[in-house]
């Protein structure tokens, strides 16, 4: 049975301030307050908070109680919530939120509760604290119930002493996951001790706490001082499945266990709208709710082990192979993460099972085995390139689209934190008109670390690690309408790990100036020879009204600001930021797209853009000429 996720409307804490809330809590419930407290205008801004919801297609919700609060609701403003909840097919699972004992707000959230349909209150309520016995009979005689929100306890044993271990008709708990991932605490150990009691499910992501000696008053929605304080421990909401929760086992093991326990989506940030993050969590959910992508390996090499090692945590993906040409290599993996060694190429890719390749062979190899892959009707992700010639990628993506599956390449790293940040942060017009950006790829010499690094040289520096920059830059400015470009060889001579010399013969410095056609120009550098720690691989972007710096144009955790006319600095660096690269996170996104029918065409069309302009760079070099690129996407 499908289970029915509600939005919980205080994740619009912020929404009255213009998602400008940087005073804490209370300073978004004075703005609820004050937003919806007018009779007249009650309905009609009631109905504009709930309308994004149901565009989002969420079916029900939970209300947070300042939206509607008995300390102040009119009966009128009861009414009209009714009606408006009927109007946009709502149903609303509990009312929400912390209540301090006054025995006549008490009877009226009672009220509230029952017009609009539901018998359950989740969070904290003063008077379970004070008296359980008569906080039990109370809700008893109002047949209604109590999930009681893990705030402020750290552990399932701290909520079940709160709650007692009589009157389990009308006591339980409501989990709060990402509070106790707060507190150090394994969510889904404590739902485990807690399953008996469990009323409600508020699914919360967090990145990892950082203690913050800072204390919050929690208050209720009437504004009122609560004698209860709490200690920031660096509660930062964040998208499910980005944080620390592991949602995706949480998930799972309420399917299983507690199908029938409401689940609410919780994500309540302070400085934007909530709901592009809350869609990402519910097509995560959807994802969770079909079954594991039957995934195989083409390829063990070094970047096999990153890939997974992520792999093998992520629920929606079940590896069930592996084939490399030396043999022991996908042996040793088939060992260690489970599935069959194939004997070749062919019996992968004829094996009816398997339903996604990520192909991790040489850039070289890439458009034979990825044909060849098609062709027996498999879906493929592929590192980079996904072809070394713009013409080959174009045979690829037709024959994708003519197999009706899915290709997804590498990069995918404008998906990381601080990629994300950054590209929203352009978005936002804060910079005014962006006009120039800068690259840099200092990656050193790969024989400092790689075994094998003849393959990489072969490649060039462009096509291997000038293509994170392109990728990112072309997510951020659309298509780019020309270019030009000069490589230089700096250093032919080479010695691997192992002390043995080559020579490389192509060039392993490159400078390119590249024109957008909605405007912009970025000049790019990358090398095979420097190791730069000032430079390293950051991007700039500047405006008419300021800069934006981004640290790295592949590394999940770099550091993100604006600095902006009149010396203004914004510090927008992620919080909880994946440590380095998650190679695997396009794998994920695309085992999603697989399991929920959705189209990869956009993502395809953009890399086979980033190959033509990679392309037109190796012409500029070679004919010492400005190069147009005609594609689009």
């Amino acid at each position: 049975m499908k289970t029915t996720l509600s939005f919980i409307t205080a994740n619009f804490i912020a929404r009255e301030l213009g998602w400008k809330m940087t005073r804490g809590w209370s300073q978004g419930e004075e703005a609820v307050k004050a937003w919806f407290l007018p009779e007249a205008t009650f309905a009609e801004r009631f109905s504009q908070m709930l309308t994004p919801v149901t565009q989002a297609g969420f079916t029900a919700i939970d209300l947070w109680i300042g939206h509607l609060h008995p300390a102040w609701a009119t009966d009128r403003q009861i009414d009209d919530a009714v009606a408006v909840l009927k109007k946009h097919g709502l149903k609303v699972t509990s009312l929400a939120g912390y209540l301090p004992h006054d025995p006549v707000v008490e009877q009226r959230l009672f009220v509230i509760a029952h017009r609009l349909g539901t018998d359950l209150f989740s969070g904290n309520w003063e008077l379970l604290g004070m008296d359980k016995v008569g906080c039990a009979k109370l809700f008893r005689e109002a047949r209604m119930r109590l999930a009681y929100e893990n705030h402020p306890e750290a552990s399932a044993a701290r909520v079940l002493a709160r709650i007692g271990d009589t009157d389990t008709d009308v006591l339980g708990t409501a989990v709060d996951t990402g509070w106790y991932a707060s507190q150090g605490s394994v969510p889904l150990q404590e739902m485990k001790v807690l399953k008996d009691r469990i009323f409600h499910v508020h699914l919360k992501d967090i990145f990892p706490p950082v203690k913050k000696d800072q204390a919050i008053d929690i208050r209720s929605g009437a504004g009122q001082a609560a004698p209860l304080t709490l200690r920031d421990m660096g509660h930062e909401t964040c998208t499910l499945g980005r944080g620390v929760a592991d949602i995706p086992a949480i998930y799972a093991w309420l399917k299983k266990e507690l199908p029938l326990v409401p689940v609410s989506l919780e994500h309540e940030p302070e400085d934007h709208d909530p709901l592009p993050d809350v869609a990402q969590g519910v097509r995560l959910i959807a994802t969770l709710e079909k079954p594991p992508v039957r995934t195989a390996v083409l390829g063990c090499g070094n970047i096999s082990e990153k890939y997974l090692e992520q792999l093998k945590s992520y629920v929606p993906i079940d590896l069930v192979g592996f084939y490399d040409l030396i043999r022991t290599k996908s042996q040793d993996c088939a060992h260690k993460y489970g599935g069959r060694n194939y004997v070749s190429i062919e019996e992968l890719a004829n094996d009816p099972s398997v339903e996604l390749v990520i192909n991790l062979t040489v850039p070289e190899a890439h458009f034979e085995t990825t044909s060849l892959l098609l062709r027996a009707g498999k879906h493929v992700f592929t590192e980079k390139p996904f072809a070394t010639t713009a013409a080959l990628a174009l045979e690829l993506v037709e024959l994708a689209k003519a197999q009706k599956l899915h290709l997804k390449s590498a990069p995918i790293t404008f998906l990381g934190d601080a990629q994300q940040v950054a590209l929203a942060a352009l978005k936002t017009g804060k910079l005014g008109n962006v006009r120039l950006a800068y690259a840099e790829i200092n990656h050193g010499s790969i024989e400092t670390w790689h075994p094998h690094p003849e393959a990489f040289y072969k490649t060039g520096v462009a096509w291997d690690v000038g293509i994170y920059p392109l990728t990112l830059a072309t997510k951020a400015f659309g298509p780019v309408a020309s270019v030009v470009a000069a490589a230089y060889l700096l250093k032919p001579q080479r010695v691997r790990l192992d002390g043995q010399s080559f020579t490389i013969t192509d060039p392993d410095c490159l400078f390119a100036v590249v024109e957008f056609a909605s405007g912009p120009v970025l000049r790019l550098s990358a090398n095979y020879y420097s190791e730069s720690q000032r430079q390293g691989s950051s991007m700039e972007f500047h405006g008419d009204l300021g800069q934006a710096f981004l640290g790295s144009s592949y590394l999940y955790s770099a550091k993100v600001d604006l600095r902006l006319s009149g010396g203004t600095v914004e510090d927008l660096t992620p919080e909880g930021a994946f440590p380095g690269v998650e190679f695997a996170r396009g794998v994920k996104e695309m085992a999603s797209l697989v399991r929920l029918g959705e189209s990869n065409l956009p993502a395809i069309e953009h890399a086979y853009h980033v190959i033509e302009v990679l392309e037109a760079i190796d012409t500029s070099v070679k004919e010492q000429r400005a190069v147009k690129v005609v594609s689009r996407f």
